[in-house]
């Protein structure tokens, strides 16, 4: 069987603007367990107003997106299509094997390239891999191989570690991180 290539289209950079985050004062007051909010003393709601402008102004949101020609990389190399399919979500069969790192590699119309990685930790269940070049997705999936056992009462903590990089990742770079972070 013969695995055609997605077509590839010109890449672009998006920056979407996005609306404003708002940390209420209000809600500075309640977590302070203020119940009534017309009983709060004028000096605690300033300081209440003053806290929430300044919150409100450090978590401006940001995004950038880009679409281009995607290279895939696990550590072994390049994931090509014969290697592996572009995962599917009406198909878990074409889900990607658990590794400890799988990136994208991004090039733009300028030549360059950005790229980006998820990493694995040892602690989590064994997981498969969504791996989508069409646009740029990439992620661990909760579509695990075997049953994962989540004892009653407790969170099921899933640890990960997202890098980007202007550039290309340098040759064993991500291994590095991966060792250190699977170390921890």
């Amino acid at each position: 069987m013969s695995v055609s290539p997605p077509p590839t289209r010109p890449a672009t950079i998006l920056r979407p603007a996005l609306p404003p985050a708002v940390v209420p004062a209000e809600l500075l007051l309640r977590l302070q367990k203020y119940r009534d909010l017309a009983r709060v003393p004028p000096a605690i709601r300033q300081a209440a107003e003053e806290v929430a402008a300044e919150a409100s102004r450090l978590i401006a949101p940001q995004a950038v997106l880009w679409r281009g020609p995607v290279t895939a990389v696990d550590p072994d190399g390049e994931v090509t299509l014969e290697k592996l399919p572009n995962s599917s979500a009406t198909d878990p069969a074409t889900d990607w094997p658990a590794k400890p790192w799988y990136s994208h590699e991004v090039t733009l119309t300028n030549g360059n390239v950005v790229s980006s990685a998820v990493i694995d930790h040892p602690a989590n269940p064994p997981s498969l891999w969504h791996g989508a070049r069409g646009v740029s997705f990439l992620n661990p999936c909760i579509s695990a191989p075997a049953e994962v056992k989540m004892p009653p009462g407790k969170p099921l903590t899933l640890l990960y570690v997202a890098v980007a990089l202007d550039g290309k990742f340098p040759a064993g770079w991500l291994d590095a991180v991966a060792d250190g972070w699977r170390a921890r």
